[in-house]
């Protein structure tokens, strides 16, 4: 069976780092009249992926991007364990910073640059507030560029089952008995990550990109673009895909999430910001599988949502 970058690789990736790999469009692709689009599309899009994920199966999320926006460059970023269990946030800059020099190479080619960011479950969420930070402590320093955010199967609080069986389904073996010592390993660990934060000792991973994913000091909320001498403070539109179907993370957590962002983009002074903070339920699909069950919807939901955000107008 090929490797994920070797799969990566045939399909035009290529890998910027460990975590991180690039898709450039050969060349500018003309769109037939029909589809010409009245709104700018990404310059990038950035995916996120969730824990544990082959290329395999992000292979149709990046068919899909690329139908819509054929002229987009695509930045995938991978996450592992360790970053997401023990490492701490400067170690973990060595992973991200490659793929925050790809976004500073961007902006010098486009002042202007439009990002469209896809998170999967908290491990794309993860990634997602550390490639921002790796921008800020880059040199010179950077707010990372987001236009618009799509929230599939995220975020959460830190809660122990679901965690616990996310991080045991990195077991390959289909060995009951090792199956079930995997799983008792990643009972441990995680029970051990939450004893730590209750005892003040540290920030949980999870309820570090809950907090940060909302902050009105960060670049996930709003967005600032330039509007003659001035400028203008817009939304950053976003929209959660979630479903009570999903094992991994509850539906409380992403309506609590979608509830916090509607506040804190108001007091950011965005009018009517429910209109930015769409919910979208997925009934009878898995955790980071809605787009199999219903595939039209869900890439009709992302053209919608980056729209939101381009026609913004203050």
């Amino acid at each position: 069976m090929p490797s994920d970058s070797t799969i990566l690789h045939e399909i035009g990736f290529s890998q910027v780092s460990q975590g991180a790999f690039l898709h450039s469009p050969s060349e500018q692709v003309s769109l037939p009249e029909k589809a010409n689009p009245t709104h700018p599309t990404p310059d990038v899009i950035i995916i996120c992926v969730w824990g544990f994920a082959h290329a395999k199966h992000i292979a149709k999320y990046i068919a899909g991007h690329q139908s819509l926006y054929p002229n987009a460059k695509i930045l995938l970023i991978y996450n592992s364990v360790a970053n997401m269990m023990w490492k701490s946030d400067s170690s973990q800059m060595q992973w991200f910073q490659p793929a925050a020099a790809v976004l500073r190479g961007c902006i010098d080619s486009t002042p202007d640059l439009k990002v469209l960011v896809h998170l999967f479950s908290n491990t794309g969420s993860h990634s997602a507030v550390q490639l921002a930070e790796a921008c800020e402590k880059s040199d010179p320093p950077f707010e990372m560029p987001v236009t618009s955010i799509i929230f599939d199967s995220c975020p959460s609080m830190p809660i122990f089952g679901p965690m616990a069986n996310a991080l045991a389904l990195g077991s390959p073996s289909k060995n009951i008995v090792i199956t079930t010592m995997v799983r008792a390993v990643a009972y441990g660990i995680i029970g051990l990550s939450l004893a730590l934060e209750k005892a003040g000792l540290t920030t949980h991973v999870a309820t570090k990109l809950y907090a940060q994913l909302n902050s009105i000091s960060g670049g996930f909320l709003t967005r600032r673009i330039s509007a003659g001498e001035q400028v203008a403070l817009c939304p950053v539109s976003r929209t959660y895909i979630y479903g009570p179907d999903d094992d991994m993370i509850p539906v409380d957590q992403v309506i609590q999430h979608a509830n916090i962002a509607i506040a804190n983009m108001s007091a950011c002074g965005v009018a009517d910001a429910s209109n930015y903070v769409k919910m979208e339920k997925f009934v009878g699909s898995p955790h980071v599988n809605h787009v199999r069950f219903e595939k039209e919807r869900y890439w009709r939901i992302i053209e919608e949502t980056w729209q939101r955000s381009v026609t913004y107008t203050t």
